[in-house]
């Protein structure tokens, strides 16, 4: 029986990678450095640091420390939120979630975003108080691929692996869900390319109308 479902928050509860893309473009221009989409989105779902990290190392970033770039990237994310006047929750997703709760499963946020952008976001959609549990990358010591922050999660839920779903975007995510043993589900509704759709989830949908609590059931049966 479905225990626990741990959703992922930038591409899934909402298209805010889309802001992410645009923020780091601009960002990658004031430090004249050109960085590819290919390599931009492969960071797509791991953390801030480790995106910052391989950045500085690869473009030669010396005059930077990582904590610096990682302060101006989340300084502008966060501007851009608070001005944003229509940030809009993914279409489906209070129905599935309220269905969710109605079978008393317990409900997560596990993203690779600090908290307090997982809490600028959630509480101006209005959906902060659904959610039994917030967890970011600073959790944790290795983000997405890796399967820590998903297992963090579950541990932090009391929910058991085989019991759990995880409902995820980019191919980071999926992979990390597999990587703890967690069936998932890949939403592509925002997808910046047929290339950028995991093809390794369990299920994958564009709409969260697709899916309810039987859906999500009968899937950890498979």
């Amino acid at each position: 029986m479905l225990e626990a479902v741990i959703f992922d928050m930038d591409g899934v509860i909402l298209n805010s990678e889309a802001i992410y893309v645009e923020e780091g473009r601009e960002l990658f221009k004031t430090l004249g450095i050109s960085v590819s989409p290919e390599e931009h989105y492969s960071y797509v779902g791991g953390t801030t640091v480790d995106m910052w990290t391989k950045i500085k190392k690869n473009h030669k970033l010396d005059d930077y420390t990582v904590e610096e770039l990682c302060k101006m990237q989340i300084g502008r994310f966060k501007k851009r939120l608070i001005e944003e006047k229509n940030l809009k929750i993914s279409e489906g997703l209070v129905d599935l979630i309220k269905d969710l709760k109605s079978h008393n499963v317990k409900i997560a946020i596990a993203s690779s975003s600090p908290r307090s952008i997982v809490d600028i976001i959630t509480k101006k959609l209005n959906i902060y108080e659904y959610f039994d549990l917030l967890v970011s990358g600073e959790l944790v010591e290795k983000g997405k691929p890796e399967p820590d922050i998903f297992l963090k999660t579950a541990e932090l839920l009391g929910a058991f692996l085989d019991k759990t779903i995880v409902i995820e975007d980019s191919r980071n995510g999926i992979t990390a869900a597999n990587r703890a043993n967690i069936k998932s589900v890949a939403y592509k509704k925002y997808a910046m390319s047929e290339e950028s759709i995991p093809k390794n989830a369990d299920l994958t949908i564009d709409d969260f109308h697709e899916i309810d609590y039987d859906v999500l059931d009968n899937l950890l049966k498979k």
